[in-house]
């Protein structure tokens, strides 16, 4: 039997990625959800708001964000009865195991079981031991207990439902109710975001960043093409006997095509990049197996997509339009982080970092109580740091791009902890910044770029 975190975080991913598919596909079938009286429960709540007007996509993602803190909490009620219900299942299973002598020394404690967990019109402990003693025959005897069995695991599964059903019709109230009232606050926020990135499309311009939409215009601060750049073109060299085009850095047999990037000042830093990257595209009359070498060798240059880290400081001189800003930016990375099936970890950091996984669906409470409680209290950037990187150290948490939002009123961090960041970099994380306010800052240099908002 799972763990109740275990049973949540299956329920929360099966049922979610049901919420998903009703609220944002167009599916007309409906789900048979026999023996699942919490799938019912949600059809019939999916089933009404596809009849609903919705007033906008944004209210659909309040909505399903309500639906599932809701659900959250019926999974985590649910629990006990479900926990009891394989208890009894196993119980069950030994039982059939054994043989039909071992069935008859076992029935006492099993006819205790039965009375302390059933009641007399659930099943009728004392008619089966009656049927027993009277039965003339072995085989008679065996086919009571195929029939006991067989009733006693269809009463443990209509009680398992049946207690479901009660819980799901006490807490009914608080999720049948109007569509337009569903997520109201959610929705209050997500217009909220809507405005402000408007107001600022610099915050769209970082969720590409770091979505890695594009390729970054920072070329002085790309390590990648400064090393490789080349101190002159050389003259291209005509080649013959072409057998294909493949991908490099040999400049004696670059395409037309890409040759022609070097004299476009826009696309000069693509030029630049290929070439560092091995992504030039170039003629071969090489043989076959050295086409095969070339590529195996390439330079991988972070293809792979690592997690979101976002640090958001939390301290009082953050509180007010900083603030705002700050949890658009947070909401608008995480919503790119799901649509990209990435993970992400929101860092707050204020007198003492606390480090939320929003992967971790049980955690999206704490998410709510980040975008409802108001920024207070000090700053202690040397604690943000360290919980970032002993993030990066996770698994899950390799070649990161991590995002600090901040007035960067705090000092520069130690000696240790900069050399920490330069190793992370080195392993494939990229720090950025968001620096909002007009202080002036001094933290650029451990910053693959920073952005700033007065």
């Amino acid at each position: 039997m799972m763990t109740e975190k275990e049973y949540i975080e299956v329920g929360l991913s099966f049922y979610g990625g049901i919420i998903d598919k009703y609220l944002f596909e167009v599916i007309t079938t409906h789900l048979v959800t026999n023996d699942n009286p919490i799938l019912a429960h949600i059809m019939a709540v999916l089933s009404d708001i596809q009849k609903q007007a919705f007033p906008s996509p944004s209210w659909k993602h309040a909505f399903r964000k309500e639906l599932m803190i809701y659900l959250e909490e019926v999974l985590s009620m649910c629990y006990p009865i479900v926990k009891e219900y394989y208890r009894q299942n196993e119980m069950i299973e030994q039982f059939r195991q054994l043989s039909v002598y071992e069935k008859m020394q076992k029935w006492e404690l099993t006819y205790a079981t039965i009375r302390n967990h059933y009641s007399h019109n659930e099943i009728d402990a004392e008619a089966y031991s009656r049927l027993i003693l009277e039965a003339d025959r072995i085989k008679d005897i065996d086919a009571i207990w195929n029939v006991f069995e067989g009733e006693w695991a269809n009463v443990n599964l209509k009680k398992k439902n049946l207690g479901i059903e009660r819980l799901l019709e006490k807490t009914n109230s608080s999720i049948i109710t109007p569509a337009h009232n569903y997520g109201e606050r959610d929705y209050r926020i997500i217009k909220e975001v809507e405005y402000i990135s408007k107001q600022y499309p610099i915050l769209n311009e970082i969720v590409q960043v770091l979505g890695r939409n594009r390729q970054t215009t920072f070329k002085e601060n790309n390590p990648l093409i400064q090393k490789f750049q080349p101190a002159f073109v050389s003259d291209h060299i005509k080649s013959h006997e072409v057998e294909a085009i493949y991908l490099g850095d040999n400049l004696s047999h670059i395409v037309a095509s890409d040759m022609s990037l070097i004299s476009d000042t826009g696309l000069e830093e693509l030029f630049y990049y290929k070439y560092a990257t091995k992504s030039l595209m170039l003629f071969s009359n090489e043989q076959k197996t050295s086409i095969q070498s070339s590529n195996r060798n390439r330079t991988s240059t972070r293809a792979n997509m690592g997690p979101i880290v976002v640090c958001v400081d939390t301290s009082g001189s953050m509180t007010g339009h900083a603030e705002k800003i700050a949890k658009c930016m947070l909401l608008q990375l995480l919503e790119m982080a799901k649509s990209k099936n990435r993970r992400c970890y929101l860092i707050s950091f204020s007198v003492r970092a606390q480090a939320i996984d929003l992967g971790n669906p049980n955690n999206w409470r704490l998410l709510n109580q980040f975008l409802n409680n108001r920024f207070t209290g000090g700053t202690n950037a040397e604690e943000m740091l360290k919980a970032a990187l002993t993030t990066l150290k996770q698994k899950d948490y390799t070649l990161a791009d991590v995002l600090i939002i901040s007035d960067f009123i705090f000092p520069q961090p130690n000696s240790d902890t900069i050399n920490a960041i330069n190793i992370a970099h080195k392993n494939g994380t990229r720090f950025y910044g968001l620096k909002i306010g007009n202080h002036q800052c001094t933290h650029e240099l451990f910053f693959e770029y920073m952005w700033s908002l007065i």
